[in-house]
């Protein structure tokens, strides 16, 4: 997830800087920055009654449908795929990645955690 984040990051900037002026950037990051905030706020709530594991594996899949849709969209209009892009790589990025922590916190009791979290940061880092 962290290198998924890293490259989305990458990929989002430069085809933002691409077809925008740099000095639009400001209000994209805000806009961003306030998405993602009411976001987490949202799935707070959403969490609290469902679950991570119930819940996270979905929005991973929604995640990754609008990636095919903006894929799809893109040759036919690229300017307002790419604010949607923006906005979804940064409202969405952070959930995902703390969601994965949290299904993976939820199905370990604390000493079988403390091994499989050491492993799964060893795989993330080879």
């Amino acid at each position: 997830m962290i290198a998924h984040q890293v490259a989305a990051k990458a990929a989002r900037d430069s085809l933002f800087l691409t077809w925008f002026d740099v000095s639009v950037l400001p209000m994209m990051m805000i806009a961003g920055a306030l998405g993602s905030a009411a976001a987490v706020l949202v799935m707070v709530r959403v969490l609290a009654r469902h679950g991570p594991a119930r819940l996270i594996p979905a929005i991973y899949g929604g995640s990754g449908f609008l990636f095919l849709l903006e894929w799809i969209a893109m040759d036919a209009r690229p300017q307002p795929v790419i604010l949607f892009f923006y906005l979804h790589i940064s409202v969405l990025g952070s959930i995902l990645i703390s969601g994965f922590w949290s299904i993976i916190n939820e199905r370990y009791d604390p000493y079988r955690a403390k091994l499989v979290i050491g492993r799964l940061a060893a795989a993330a880092t080879l």
